[in-house]
């Protein structure tokens, strides 16, 4: 039985943080996908903008899980949007060289302030 779980929340305008509570597997990549789908449909409707992906790991990543990642990456790209990981340090070691591959091609963070700091700042509306 699959135990991850993945959430999503957003910590700042225009960020949306995926995290992922267990092993990113093949069903967690699979929800993974589902959730950025249906945040990325609200977005393209205007409702509520989305310019940074932000992907918090849990405690491991298997090689579908990785393609999960990869596909995101692909899709992200064609939107124009930012994908970053947080905490793919923590989880590598203990992966397979080909999907810790997929980690090291995209940008990491060790936790969610790191990332935050390293986006551009929230644009300021004047009032």
């Amino acid at each position: 039985m699959n135990e991850s779980r993945v959430r999503t929340d957003r910590p700042r305008e225009n960020v949306l943080r995926i995290r992922v509570e267990g092993e990113l597997d093949a069903a967690a990549g699979a929800s993974l996908l589902r959730q950025v789908d249906a945040h990325l449909a609200v977005a393209g409707a205007g409702w509520v903008p989305v310019r940074h992906v932000l992907v918090d790991l849990g405690t491991g990543v298997t090689a579908r899980g990785a393609r999960a990642l990869h596909h995101l990456r692909h899709v992200a790209r064609n939107r124009g949007l930012d994908v970053r990981l947080i905490g793919a340090a923590r989880v590598a070691p203990r992966m397979v060289p080909g999907a810790r591959a997929v980690l090291h091609g995209m940008r990491n963070h060790p936790d969610l302030a790191s990332a935050l700091a390293d986006l551009e700042p929230p644009a300021v509306v004047a009032a």
